[in-house]
């Protein structure tokens, strides 16, 4: 583990809306101990505060399941990236989605590691979307359709923060998440895979949490000895 830690410290997840990047992030952060950014999670926290900013990315753009501009989303990342906590390492999961925001996190941080989640299953991909909450306060997600694992002790609040109440995401709209996942399989998954050619990891997303993690930590393990 310590020499994973030392060689994978820059992550990138990639995969299409409720292939489940959040979690693996989460256990990622936990066991390389190092931190997640998720750029949706970030524009929903600056629209929940009031941000100008987060207001008008939900309203224009990802509300309705568009993208938010690079210049927007490059700068966001990269204010992220300067604070003194992800010097240490990251694992960043929903960026890049543009030739333009993979070309500026490879200027950035040529080092990374990028995994893509595959899952070609539409239909498990939104029978997630109709399950899946969370919690606004820590992230962690829930789901009350797909994996007995996945559902909260007390149905309706957070296990982790005491109380907190877990929410449905707006992009998890029927017709906002049909417009997503389109995008990404005609557009994002295709330009991604061939920007990074032999660079990427391709994990199976098809099973539990704990199974898609056990094979991409055995696909980092095999890297690590190699080098």
């Amino acid at each position: 583990m310590e020499k994973l830690q030392r060689d994978f410290r820059k992550i990138v997840l990639i995969g299409p809306p409720n292939s489940g990047k959040g979690t693996v992030s989460n256990t990622l952060e936990k066991e390389l101990q190092i931190f997640h950014i998720s750029t949706g999670e970030i524009f929903r926290k600056l629209a929940n505060e009031g941000s100008l900013l987060g207001i008008s990315a939900r309203e224009e753009y990802w509300g309705q399941g568009k993208l938010v501009p690079d210049n927007l989303t490059n700068n966001l990342v990269e204010e992220y990236l300067k604070k003194p906590e992800y010097q240490h390492g990251f694992v960043i999961d929903g960026f890049p989605r543009t030739f333009g925001q993979a070309n500026f996190l490879d200027n950035l941080h040529p080092d990374h590691i990028p995994v893509i989640l595959r899952l070609n299953n539409d239909a498990q991909l939104y029978q997630r979307a109709a399950g899946r909450v969370s919690c606004p306060r820590c992230r962690k997600v829930y789901n009350n359709q797909t994996d007995e694992s996945l559902k909260p002790i007390r149905e309706g609040f957070c296990d982790v923060c005491s109380g907190e109440k877990i929410i449905k995401r707006r992009d998890d709209d029927f017709e906002v998440f049909s417009k997503r996942l389109k995008d990404y399989r005609n557009d994002i998954e295709p330009m991604l895979i061939k920007y990074y050619g032999n660079r990427i990891i391709k994990i199976k997303a098809n099973k539990k949490p704990i199974k898609v993690f056990g094979e991409l930590f055995y696909k980092l393990n095999e890297i690590s000895l190699s080098r």
